[in-house]
């Protein structure tokens, strides 16, 4: 990074939990000492409430999910609708 010289454009981003009043006191600050103008780009993103393991959806194979619908759906017979469903899966070798 090189130094500030009299007269520069100066862009600043501040790190997260950077406060209002901490950004402002340093645009001040730049323009002091000589920057022609100081831009303020969006802060750094904080870090994630919620974590990426807790976000993770499980996998579940296509057979599990297939019968989870089938196990959802009306019909007179059961029996029926899940060989029917066996019967498609294992054809299409899963």
């Amino acid at each position: 990074m090189r130094r500030m010289r009299a007269g520069d454009l100066v862009r600043v981003r501040p790190p997260a939990g950077e406060t209002a009043e901490q950004v402002e006191h340093v645009r001040t600050r730049l323009l002091a000492e000589g920057a022609a103008a100081v831009k303020v780009l969006p802060g750094a993103p904080g870090p994630s409430v919620v974590s990426r393991a807790s976000r993770a959806t499980p996998v579940r194979g296509i057979r599990e999910v297939v019968m989870a619908v089938a196990a959802r759906a009306r019909t007179n017979d059961r029996a029926l609708l899940d060989a029917v469903l066996e019967a498609a899966l294992a054809a299409e070798g899963v």
